[in-house]
């Protein structure tokens, strides 16, 4: 119990910010049957009876991704200060060890989705991943930490999906326009979350643009991009 509290730890942050609603778009993308995939016919119970699936594969891919996030010894410095529950920075697990549950884990997941669903948006989310933790664009600057982020949601929107639908399954090209749309939020709104961890992000030099003291969102930023939305959502639907 105490080893699956320790995953359950790594994870923790990221369950309302990627688990959740990624599954929640899995879902209701299935759901919406020949709008987003090429399901003719919609079965609401077949659907619904690979939730856990679809959790499941989301979750997988966030852990795996955590422990590479979360296992430098200047992201254990961060978490110090913004994170303490998370297991390295709380003692419950050290950096060598998560070190060794990563090399363990990504053959697993990648096995492990060969039968779950969606191996090749496993393999993409794997890349960007090492990408994103391993060759630093995490700190290098904060508009390539938005933009690799932005391709890591664009992923799990589109693995979620197609887990989600079953196999043999593909993405209509309204799907990947909206999934595009999720992106173009992601990327020009994902430093919002800084604001909270400027202490830590200083205390390891991350690029923050907080730290720049360049804030491209407010209230107007987050309408323009409503109803930019809603107007790309209309011309999706009734091309007509």
């Amino acid at each position: 119990m105490y080893f699956l509290g320790t995953l359950y730890l790594f994870t923790l942050s990221d369950i309302k910010t990627f688990v959740i609603p990624e599954t929640a778009f899995g879902l209701f993308g299935a759901l919406s049957g020949p709008a987003m995939t090429t399901i003719p016919n919609v079965g609401v119970g077949n659907v619904l009876a690979r939730a856990p699936r679809v959790l499941l594969w989301t979750w997988l891919n966030t852990l795996m991704f955590t422990f590479s996030n979360q296992r430098l010894p200047e992201a254990v410095k961060e978490d110090k200060i913004n994170k303490p529950q998370r297991p390295l920075a709380a003692g419950r697990i050290n950096c060598v060890q998560t070190r060794q549950l990563l090399l363990v884990t990504i053959p697993i997941v990648y096995c492990a989705c060969q039968y779950i669903g969606a191996p090749e948006e496993t393999l993409i989310l794997t890349v960007l991943n090492w990408m994103y933790n391993e060759l630093g664009a995490s700190d290098e600057n904060w508009i390539v930490r938005n933009l690799v982020l932005a391709a890591t949601y664009a992923g799990y929107c589109i693995g979620a999906v197609k887990v989600a639908s079953g196999n043999d399954v593909e993405l209509t090209i309204a799907a990947y326009q909206w999934v595009a749309i999720i992106a173009g939020v992601i990327s020009t709104t994902m430093h919002v979350q800084d604001l909270k961890d400027q202490e830590g992000d200083d205390a390891r030099g991350r690029r923050t643009a907080p730290a720049h003291k360049y804030w491209p969102l407010d209230e107007k930023h987050i309408k323009q991009w409503g109803n930019q939305v809603n107007l790309v959502w209309k011309i999706i639907s009734d091309p007509g």
